[in-house]
């Protein structure tokens, strides 16, 4: 039996963003898929998916 790990990625943060972060410019994520990814990142700086997300669920268009 394998054992499968999840890819870890590095997240460029902008300035506006690090409030979040305690001002880290960059974080670790974890996931498969970017959304998997935000959300690892939500669940350790909340307030972050908020400012990606527009009210009508939908990144943002300057998130790249």
């Amino acid at each position: 039996m394998t054992s499968t790990t999840t890819p870890t990625v590095q997240v460029r943060v902008t300035a506006v963003l690090q409030k979040l972060t305690g001002g880290k410019k960059t974080v670790d994520a974890a996931g498969t898929t970017v959304g998997a990814i935000l959300e690892d990142i939500e669940a350790r700086y909340p307030g972050f998916r908020e400012q990606l997300y527009g009210e009508d669920s939908k990144i943002h268009r300057f998130v790249n």
